[in-house]
């Protein structure tokens, strides 16, 4: 999750919509910090990106 989170993302947005999931979870221990930052950031990314949210990347889903 450090050096690419975006891969975890990606793969989870992906098996959501071939499942029809409407939300995604991620259980992170709190004995990585670091992960959790890098993490948060690539999620708020992801969002302002339109790959997260309502409607990603248009596609109605």
């Amino acid at each position: 999750m450090e050096n690419d989170p975006f891969c975890l993302i990606e793969g989870m947005t992906i098996c959501g919509i071939a499942v029809g999931a409407t939300q995604g979870f991620i259980y992170l221990r709190s004995e990585y910090p670091d992960a959790c930052e890098v993490l948060e950031a690539a999620i708020a990314e992801a969002e302002v990106n339109g790959m997260l949210g309502k409607n990603i990347a248009g596609l109605g889903f």
